[in-house]
């Protein structure tokens, strides 16, 4: 008989509709789609640069790139480390040009923060949470959806080390939903969150394996 197929990549991302990509740890996984979405990480790092007014944001440090090129980016998004800041980016149909949110507190200092990013499709808000205090809120193309269109890089860009990330990255986690403050803190406190199918994989699960 035939030899038996390979089992599944341990860790994988699937595409399966514009806007709809999969991530998966073993036999399970967790779709991100047209839909609120959260993002959490702790980050390091004393990296400074595009030092301008942030009009050239993407010359900063791309911490997760979503990134759709030339004039079609009006649906992507982004989080960079742009001139010693955190950088929320989300295109905007309307206006054809990057909505950012920029933290207020500096992240280049060299010491450990916890950051925590949602989005609210149906008002556009998006909210920014340093070390579990919230830092800044706009909304930003409400009812605009979010596109999976292009793969997701962490920590990177294709375009080069250029772009990169200098720094530090630990217990990465994205959520198919909003987050509250109060659960940010208790992940800040340790990751004792009740399991719910709204979490997805982490890099923390990664690294027990």
């Amino acid at each position: 008989p035939p030899p038996p197929p390979p089992p599944p990549p341990l860790f994988f991302f699937k595409q399966k509709t514009a806007y709809e990509i999969c991530l998966g740890l073993g036999g399970s996984e967790m779709c991100i789609r047209d839909s609120d979405f959260s993002v959490l990480f702790w980050a390091k790092t004393t990296q400074v640069q595009a030092k301008n007014d942030y009009s050239d944001w993407w010359m900063g440090g791309w911490i997760i790139n979503k990134d759709l090129g030339g004039q079609e980016d009006v649906n992507d998004w982004d989080i960079a480390n742009v001139n010693g800041h955190l950088v929320f980016v989300t295109g905007n149909p309307d206006t054809d040009k990057d909505d950012l949110l920029i933290s207020t507190d500096p992240m280049a200092d060299g010491k450990w923060h916890h950051y925590a990013l949602s989005r609210v499709k149906k008002s556009g808000l998006n909210t920014l949470y340093v070390d579990g205090v919230k830092n800044i809120s706009a909304e930003k193309g409400p009812g605009f959806h979010v596109s999976n269109q292009t793969a997701m890089t962490i920590g990177g860009h294709p375009g080069g080390a250029a772009h990169a990330f200098a720094g530090a990255l630990d217990d990465m986690a994205i959520f198919t939903r909003v987050i509250t403050e109060d659960e940010i803190n208790t992940i800040i406190k340790g990751w004792a969150v009740e399991p719910t199918a709204k979490l997805t994989i982490t890099w923390a699960q990664l690294r027990r394996l």
